[in-house]
């Protein structure tokens, strides 16, 4: 089997990840700041950009079991964040009151 380089670093790109998860926070502590709807808000939209982080794998040269682990990733990924972000923010909201 031949190895060939991409020019890329192998293993886990953390600091891209880090990033990705410091502006999903961000973006729902605004929004938890601005309206009382961000869970409703942010939901959709990271939802959304789920999606649109599946795009880069169709069109990456790789097996279809790494593209199927890479997916399955993103997908845990999600499954963890999602809901901790939209529960943080619905219980913000019940915290706040409609003193808003």
């Amino acid at each position: 089997m031949t190895h060939v380089s991409t020019g890329r670093r192998a293993g886990p790109r953390s600091p891209q990840r880090a990033r990705a998860l410091a502006v999903a926070g961000a973006v729902a502590a605004a929004l938890e700041r601005v309206t009382p709807l961000a869970a409703r808000i942010w939901t959709p939209a990271a939802l959304t950009l789920l999606a649109v982080s599946f795009l880069p794998i169709i069109g990456v040269e790789a097996s279809g079991a790494s593209k199927a682990v890479l997916a399955l990733t993103h997908l845990a990924v999600a499954a963890v964040l999602i809901p901790v972000f939209r529960r943080t923010a619905t219980t913000r909201a019940a915290d706040t009151g409609s003193g808003r």
